[in-house]
């Protein structure tokens, strides 16, 4: 498969229109759907909440409460 890339400067800021060529519409097909796959595969990953901004979220939540470690020794009676 080859391409080109052309810039467009008309536009403010500049476009880039690339072309693609392939001999067969298959090969472009099969190129194109593996791209689509990695880019959709890609999206849900980032749409999942970081694992470092929850575990600081929960640290914040932390700070914020008090916690009685007195401990008391009674007996019953």
């Amino acid at each position: 498969m080859d391409y080109a890339v052309k810039k467009d400067r008309s536009a403010s800021p500049p476009k880039y229109l690339i072309f693609f060529k392939a001999r067969d519409a298959d090969a472009l097909t099969a190129a194109f759907s593996e791209y689509t796959q990695k880019k959709v595969k890609k999206a849900d990953r980032s749409e999942r909440p970081s694992v470092l901004a929850k575990l600081a979220q929960f640290k914040e939540l932390l700070k914020n409460t008090v916690v009685d470690r007195s401990r008391r020794k009674e007996l019953e009676r």
